[in-house]
């Protein structure tokens, strides 16, 4: 198994504003190698939403799923979303909000059982006080103001952790993409 994720502020940041809420550019052209995995989304359907900020207050609440989306995800009957609705439409947009990301500990099995979180880098709860954020009350009128930029790279944190993972013949572990 991997060595446990050296945790910074920059890699939170980029899994709290970016991570799923943009179209991958290599899936466009078929060339994307990391499937589910990716950092970026493979579609709109799964693709969380950008977070945005109006008069001190974010786009959505991510401790209210939005009781109009489906359980399983396939039918979207929340005619405000993605634009007007200000409720959690997938488990991404609740675990990868600022309000709670790594503000739980970790409950993954193989980190309670040796230490090592099986989720790696896409792991959203903390492991030791180091990752475990305590500034969620803060909200940036931008991502500039948290050193964030929308065309940025995937962290490479994150892609030297996919590359470990397939020269290892691992697969990655399974993406938390499901739907509430």
């Amino acid at each position: 198994m991997s060595s446990p994720i050296q945790w910074d502020k920059d890699l939170m940041n980029c899994m709290m504003f970016l991570y799923q809420t943009r179209r991958c550019p290599m899936n466009k052209k078929g060339r994307c190698k990391w499937g589910k995995d990716c950092f970026d989304s493979h579609t709109d359907f799964i693709r969380r939403r950008p977070f945005e900020t109006y008069g001190g207050r974010w786009n959505y609440d991510p401790n209210e799923p939005c009781t109009l989306r489906a359980a399983n995800g396939a039918d979207n009957r929340c005619h405000q979303y993605p634009k007007s609705c200000n409720k959690a439409h997938s488990r991404d947009e609740m675990n990868y909000h600022p309000i709670t990301y790594k503000t739980r500990p970790c409950i993954d099995p193989g980190f309670k059982q040796n230490g090592v979180c099986s989720r790696g880098v896409q792991c959203w709860e903390y492991h030791n006080q180091t990752d475990r954020r305590n500034d969620r009350g803060l909200i940036p009128k931008n991502l500039s103001e948290v050193g964030v930029s929308k065309g940025a790279a995937p962290p490479t944190i994150y892609l030297d952790w996919l590359n470990t993972k397939i020269a290892n013949n691992q697969q990655p572990p399974q993406s938390q993409q499901q739907s509430v």
